[in-house]
């Protein structure tokens, strides 16, 4: 036995303990601790469900927030997030918790109401699920495809009347909501359908998010006629908030020097068309739409990828500030 050993061994001995053995030996005899149990991952104050439909033939998951607090009398605003599996994770550090305790999260939990988030997600469980959004949320357009990436485009229609007729009937079932206090946000494809919804149904929520909204789609059709179909518009009263967010790297040429990606990018035109849908809102606001608020926001460092994660962590203020 080694001279540490004997000494550590006499230590325990004069002090009434077992003499103390080599941790390997030891380590070697015993048998390894039992794993803890395993169970699915749980978000607090979350729950989720799926909903077949009539209109688009999808079946979708739907993951929901619940509210910090009760309802108002007017009933819950409410938030909803296309691509709602990659969303509504993403929005979970800004969501309202019940009861917070840090002084930080008081000072934010003062400045939001209560409200319910709905993720508007697939079945597929993909996060971004690329074919299905594809066709969901974008506008019927003579290109067949419309883009190199998915078989099938032009569902913008059916699915918002999934969303007005099938989605927002359920929840008022769930939870009493004010349907006047209804938030639409969406990223790419998302962002162009939450533009396609303003200009189709723009009662149907108070608040719009379009992060780097995809209006290049369809040679640019959403953008086709912009003034003259805002002038036709039967446009609700009250306020109706529109935001549009863009990333200033969403247009430079690829940073690895892909010819055609950079192509790409200087076709889409992410910037000058957003600036360009900003101006034709703030035109028909000052024309003939007074409750119409528009900001926009060009955002340093950002990509396309990168926006989704900035507008997802930001729209829950926007919604219930």
């Amino acid at each position: 036995m080694s001279w540490p050993r004997r000494r550590f061994n006499h230590l325990a001995a004069v002090l009434g303990a077992a003499p103390l053995w080599s941790p390997m030996r030891a380590l070697a005899g015993a048998p390894p601790p039992a794993l803890p149990p395993r169970e699915p991952a749980r978000l607090p104050q979350a729950e989720c469900f799926e909903l077949d439909s009539r209109h688009t033939g999808q079946r979708y998951r739907i993951w929901l927030g619940l509210p910090a607090g009760a309802a108002p009398a007017s009933g819950y605003p409410a938030l909803l997030a296309l691509d709602g599996q990659a969303a509504f994770a993403l929005m979970e550090p800004a969501r309202l918790r019940p009861q917070p305790t840090h002084a930080l999260r008081q000072a934010k939990a003062g400045a939001q109401r209560p409200g319910l988030v709905v993720g508007i997600g697939y079945a597929s469980l993909d996060p971004i699920d690329v074919d299905a959004r594809a066709l969901d949320y974008t506008p019927a357009a003579d290109c067949q495809p419309c883009d190199a990436s998915s078989p099938r485009h032009g569902g913008a229609a059916r699915f918002l009347e999934f969303i007005d007729d099938e989605l927002l009937p359920v929840l008022a079932r769930m939870f009493p909501l004010d349907r006047g206090a209804l938030t639409l946000f969406g990223h790419s494809y998302g962002g162009l359908f939450t533009l396609y919804t303003l200009l189709h149904r723009p009662a149907l929520f108070a608040r719009y998010w379009a992060a780097s909204p995809s209006l290049w789609f369809g040679a640019g059709l959403l953008m086709q006629d912009l003034d003259a179909r805002l002038q036709r518009l039967d446009k609700p009263a009250g306020e109706r908030r529109v935001h549009l967010a863009v990333g200033l790297l969403e247009q430079p040429p690829d940073p690895q020097g892909r010819p055609e990606r950079s192509a790409r990018l200087a076709a889409h035109r992410m910037l000058p068309r957003a600036r360009e849908f900003a101006a034709a809102l703030g035109a028909a606001a000052a024309r003939d739409w007074p409750g119409l608020a528009v900001s926009l926001d060009e955002v340093a460092g950002h990509d396309h990828g990168a926006m989704l994660m900035h507008g997802a962590a930001a729209v829950p203020g926007f919604a219930f500030g």
